[in-house]
């Protein structure tokens, strides 16, 4: 543990409540899940845009006032962890970008724009729809999430979020959007678990400016958490060729 810090706190005769944030020490954390033979991972992802779609009987929503699932989205305050998700406004610039239609299409050029927009690497499709029951039956949803593009191409997963008895329809779209986005964290982290057992090289020609930019780029190698060391085997002055020693596969390091 490196610092443990009190949020807030509560007292009373009988008890003592209190909300702690601890912060533990990087370097030892690494060392102790090394040492006993566990894969983790902390590379970040790059910023995602998730664009909720609503699909009904009626067909499809996205940017309506009536999409419920829309609207989870925008309520929901994404914790802190290693894919930072955000939700479009939907403006006049978002409803012209892209509809309903073209984003469960998969249109990736108006997906890619999106995405641009906010920040982000590249834009999720996440298509809720109410799953079928008896009339009795509280509500349940299926969601499908679609990442288009990539190395991987097309990839979607799948889940049902099941309601519960008495459940409000706003709690199970808060709940589900939840379980989405741990969903996607979980599967980042499964993409980029360390894997210290497997280690490559690859030999990279870098081009360089001057002195500051070369310095930069070796500041910024060694930031990569799956980078164990970098030799430099000739350094011009525009040019710097580099053997990188990293642990995983080559699309990791990328």
């Amino acid at each position: 543990v490196q610092g443990i810090e009190v949020q807030e706190e509560k007292t009373s005769q009988v008890r003592y409540l209190g909300k702690l944030l601890v912060r533990f020490a990087p370097d030892k954390v690494r060392q102790f899940l090394r040492g006993a033979s566990l894969r983790y991972a902390e590379t970040a992802s790059k910023p995602m845009v998730v664009i909720p779609v609503y699909r009904t009987d009626a067909g499809l929503s996205l940017w309506e006032e009536t999409n419920p699932w829309f609207a989870a989205w925008a309520r929901h305050n994404p914790p802190d962890g290693l894919v930072p998700l955000s939700v479009p406004l939907g403006d006049l610039s978002d409803i012209a970008g892209i509809t309903p239609q073209e984003a469960v299409q998969g249109n990736l050029d108006k997906l890619t724009a999106m995405a641009r927009r906010y920040g982000a690497e590249k834009a999720l499709v996440a298509v809720a729809s109410p799953a079928p029951q008896g009339a009795a039956a509280p509500l349940d949803l299926d969601v499908a999430v679609t990442r288009f593009g990539g190395p991987g191409g097309e990839q979607t997963r799948i889940l049902r979020v099941a309601g519960q008895t008495g459940e409000a329809p706003d709690s199970l779209f808060a709940r589900a959007v939840e379980e989405v986005g741990a969903q996607i964290e979980d599967d980042w982290k499964r993409e980029n678990l360390l894997r210290f057992d497997q280690e490559e090289t690859l030999t990279a020609t870098v081009p360089i400016a001057d002195l500051r930019d070369w310095v930069e780029i070796r500041r910024r190698l060694d930031g990569v958490v799956f980078v164990r060391q970098t030799d430099v085997l000739s350094l011009s002055r525009q040019t710097a060729v580099v053997l990188v020693h990293y642990i995983g596969d080559a699309e990791q390091l990328r």
